[in-house]
């Protein structure tokens, strides 16, 4: 099944983002299977981030929390927060 997860990091964590940037970049790609799709999340196109957006593919909801919590922003302490949701996908080619 899949998943969306919103993650809102912490106000002022630029540098902290910065700082785990190439680590976290790293780690998703070691996840392809598991997160197809990720990216961040800005008012405009040059703006600093303010969070990101995951699909996840997991059997069940633990699952995918267990392997947000894996993520070195997550460990690093940039997210405040996230919000997950079952995704039901339109169009499954696409995943």
């Amino acid at each position: 099944m899949f998943f969306v997860a919103r993650f809102y990091d912490r106000e002022g964590s630029a540098k902290l983002r910065k700082k785990h940037l190439a680590e976290h970049l790293a780690w998703l790609a070691s996840q392809r299977a598991l997160i197809p799709l990720a990216g961040s999340i800005r008012e405009t196109a040059e703006a600093t981030p303010l969070g990101g957006v995951w699909i996840i593919s997991a059997e069940n909801r633990e699952s995918a929390k267990a392997l947000i919590e894996l993520d070195p922003f997550f460990i690093a302490g940039l997210r405040e927060r996230y919000e997950l949701w079952h995704y039901f996908p339109a169009a499954n080619d696409m995943l």
